[in-house]
């Protein structure tokens, strides 16, 4: 539920800043004009070099974003005890962890278990215990 929340605070932030101030779509134009500028070699309303970083700086937050949410996402689905499956209850054993979820461990800080359930289906990252 914090995802929801938290993109629900957000939005309502920019839209309260869009309808008290217009900002949003004055941002949103001047990037536009500034793309256009430079596909057709003329001036824009600041340089190019200044409009890049800019541009960068905008895509590395939604990126880190991504991530964020990402991370968060894996962290609830995972399990908590590892020598337990947490749909049936069963018993599990390891299982070699992927590329990805090696990077998930190293992106969380926390030493990670990949877990497969002896009873069901179920597979997944647990807490090394």
């Amino acid at each position: 539920m914090r995802p929801v929340a938290s993109a629900v605070s957000v939005a309502s932030v920019l839209l309260g800043l869009e309808l008290a101030t217009k900002a949003i779509s004055l941002a949103v134009g001047r990037v536009g004009s500034g793309f256009s500028a430079i596909m057709n070699g003329l001036d824009s309303h600041v340089s190019t070099t200044r409009f890049v970083c800019g541009v960068l700086l905008l895509v590395l937050g939604f990126l880190t974003w991504l991530v964020v949410t990402a991370l968060a996402y894996a962290e609830q689905h995972m399990a908590r005890n590892g020598d337990r499956c947490p749909s049936c209850k069963g018993g599990t054993h390891r299982v070699k962890r992927t590329k990805t979820q090696k990077i998930f461990e190293r992106l969380l800080g926390r030493e990670l278990s990949a877990r497969h359930g002896e009873e069901c289906e179920w597979s997944g990252l647990a807490l090394k215990y």
